[in-house]
């Protein structure tokens, strides 16, 4: 996924506000439930904020 947002970077270049990457580095794939909890509410403020 870093490896990806990196790539991505270059383009948002004129707008970074709208790429976001946040690691969780103690969940694997199976997330922590805070760490869970804390992934929904940036998504939801991300919807929020651009209107959705």
């Amino acid at each position: 996924a870093r490896a990806f947002y990196e790539r991505l970077r270059p383009l948002y270049e004129s707008r970074p506000e709208l790429l976001e990457y946040h690691e969780y580095a103690e969940s694997d794939h199976l997330m922590r439930p805070e760490d869970w909890y804390d992934g929904w509410h940036r998504f939801i403020a991300r919807l929020r904020r651009d209107g959705f």
